[in-house]
């Protein structure tokens, strides 16, 4: 009996179960459904501005640092030991003031041989010319033939060329010799050293860095869009930012016929007006050039979407329909963006919402 009554008791609750779990499942407000398919129904509310048509110029900086027009990185042209350095990193040094020197030992006793040499066939092509002039006499009064004036004649030539041969190497000596002894080119700052005494110096190896007192220059990369906007002689304006945003003119020097890295870029050199205070090398500057800006197409930096990725896009909105299109961002003047796009002057674009959007969807224009 028991076992009945429990039975009967698990029957009632499974039933009393199932009412509740549909309770539940009814809606509180008859009406619910209807307004849940009307909010679907809606259309979205947007907001727009227009497309707007800009002339006139424009600013572009672009960042660098300063340098000094002379500069160099000497090096020795010869090899030896190095016997001395003259100079350490920041010493202000004139031109012809010794830098290094190199052990010239080598070059002085190389200098005395040809010295020598020299003298030897200087002696030899002397005696040789007196031989020629005396046989050339003693042939006049037919003692000596015509072919011993021939010989004497050959080898005072021969003799000639040779001295002229050891006065080369004599003068290449001397020349060796000079390049043992590092000087300074022009004015300027000791800015980088490579060598010490006791080292050996290789030639063309980098010894001593030198930046020079005279004008400084600024060295810029542009894009090819503004390239061709820029020449020899055009003036430009330069801005030191951490001297209080300080302008200083300057004109451009030089201007690349073709990019020198992978992301197209053209250097530009500008060369600055002398200032006081003056412009020192190293300096962070930059370059401020204006370009024109004729038939612009801008619209609010609000309608791009995603302007810093690959593509970015707006929506255009026309009879209550919006449309999506692709644009390539240019520049930004001001709080509006120059776009390039199939766009018109007077479209109507979105500003607000475009995450909730999708092309060729229905919308209402918020008032």
């Amino acid at each position: 009996m028991q076992k009945v009554r429990r039975y009967i008791n698990f029957i009632v609750g499974f039933s009393l179960l199932g009412v509740a779990v549909g309770l539940w499942a009814m809606p509180t407000d008859p009406d619910s459904t209807a307004s849940g398919k009307q909010l679907r129904d809606n259309n979205l509310r947007v907001v727009l501005d227009s497309v707007q048509r800009i002339n006139g110029q424009r600013s572009v900086r672009f960042a660098g640092t300063t340098q000094a027009k002379d500069r160099a990185v000497l090096s020795f042209a010869v090899p030896a030991r190095v016997a001395a350095r003259d100079v350490e990193s920041g010493s202000r040094v004139h031109a012809g003031d010794v830098l290094a020197r190199l052990d010239d030992r080598e070059y002085r006793n190389a200098r005395k041989l040809a010295q020598a040499s020299l003298n030897e066939l200087i002696a030899n092509w002397q005696q040789a010319r007196r031989d020629r002039r005396r046989i050339k006499k003693l042939t006049t009064e037919q003692v000596a033939t015509v072919a011993d004036l021939e010989k004497a004649t050959t080898q005072e030539d021969a003799l000639q060329a040779s001295v002229q041969a050891a006065e080369a190497r004599l003068a290449e000596a001397d020349r060796l010799l000079q390049e043992t002894v590092l000087k300074a080119p022009f004015d300027g700052t000791v800015t980088d050293l490579n060598i010490q005494a006791g080292e050996w110096a290789v030639p063309g190896q980098p010894a001593v860095e030198l930046t020079g007192d005279g004008p400084v220059e600024l060295v810029v990369e542009v894009p090819e869009s503004v390239v061709f906007y820029m020449e020899p002689g055009q003036q430009v304006t330069v801005v030191l930012p951490f001297e209080d945003n300080r302008k200083v003119s300057g004109r451009i020097v030089t201007v690349a016929k073709a990019a020198i890295s992978a992301g197209r870029l053209f250097p530009v050199k500008a060369l600055l007006d002398e200032t006081q205070p003056p412009v020192r090398a190293g300096m962070t500057a930059q370059l401020l050039v204006d370009l024109p800006m004729e038939n612009a197409l801008t619209v609010p930096l609000a309608a791009v979407v995603n302007p810093g990725a690959s593509r970015p896009f707006l929506f255009t909105y026309k009879d209550g329909q919006i449309t999506k299109k692709k644009v390539r961002v240019d520049r930004i003047v001001g709080d509006r963006v120059v776009v390039n796009g199939a766009l018109v002057e007077g479209e109507n674009v979105v500003i607000s919402g475009q995450s909730q959007l999708s092309d060729g969807e229905g919308v209402e224009v918020a008032l």
